[in-house]
């Protein structure tokens, strides 16, 4: 029997939790029937959304209740607007949200048509029925809702920002279990990058000195991860993901990189190369 009874268990990038209660609820299963069980619960949802870029956080905020009690494990955002200014704030105030158990990905794609099968196309209901259409018409679905209409109560701030773009850009990390601030960082690389992005994850040698290494992904978890995010968020699988063994990996090799994004990993070898860099 269990007494004291805690599993994690990772699925498609996210960690959903057994408790007792669970358990004692389904003992007249095995343990790998339950795991069944959970895959079956695990949806893949795309939201599109068709309003000013301003609009967009304040208005997800008010979509989030239709999906409080909706199992998923992805959900999917993809912005219609051409008019794409101000996306790297609004991205970070996405990402920021609380959305219960649900992965969010904001697709940097010009469509959504690389996407795996999905469960539900949610739309927003101002959207012109001619471009809903042309969009069904590539993805692979079973079902299609339509959002409430929304009403703000004031004009939101429209957001500037400038970013130089470059045809390589470089950045490492540990990616231990995907998070809001790696999509962030992962998020903001693909912003600035027209061709390769390419991301050192840390091996095994280098996690010797965390207290909790022993709970760390392997380094091929990991590495995965970080490439389907990739290929969600920009529609390609072009983008260079390897392990590194040290602070620098191929930074200080290749020289067709001109960006650099890491918090702190990287910082000392910018005063060697002519490199932009973020934060």
């Amino acid at each position: 029997m269990f007494k004291k009874f805690l599993v994690s268990v990772d699925l498609d990038s996210n960690c959903f939790i057994w408790t007792k209660n669970f358990v004692q609820r389904n003992s007249k299963f095995n343990f790998p029937m339950k795991i069944t069980l959970i895959k079956m619960a695990l949806q893949r949802n795309l939201i599109i959304m068709s309003s000013p870029m301003n609009q967009i956080v304040p208005k997800f905020k008010n979509y989030m209740s239709n999906f409080d009690d909706k199992p998923s494990s992805t959900l999917y955002i993809h912005l219609t607007n051409e008019n794409k200014h101000g996306l790297s704030k609004i991205m970070t105030n996405l990402y920021q949200i609380q959305c219960h158990s649900m992965d969010l990905r904001l697709l940097l794609t010009t469509n959504a048509n690389h996407l795996q099968p999905l469960d539900q196309v949610y739309f927003e209901a101002e959207m012109n029925e001619n471009d809903k259409n042309s969009i069904l018409n590539q993805l692979k679905f079973k079902g299609v809702q339509e959002l409430p209409k929304i009403q703000l109560e004031e004009n939101e701030p429209n957001f500037k920002e400038e970013y130089q773009s470059h045809d390589f850009v470089c950045l490492g990390g540990t990616f231990d279990r995907l998070h809001e601030g790696h999509k962030i960082l992962l998020s903001e690389a693909a912003l600035r990058c027209d061709k390769v992005i390419t991301v050192g994850v840390t091996d095994e040698n280098m996690l010797k000195s965390k207290k909790v290494a022993d709970l760390i992904q392997d380094t091929e978890v990991r590495i995965q991860n970080v490439k389907d995010f990739l290929f969600d968020i920009r529609g390609h699988d072009k983008d260079f993901i390897t392990a590194i063994s040290d602070p620098f990996g191929p930074a200080i090799k290749d020289e067709s990189l001109t960006c650099i994004g890491n918090k702190n990993s990287l910082i000392t070898i910018l005063n060697y190369y002519n490199v932009d860099y973020f934060f």
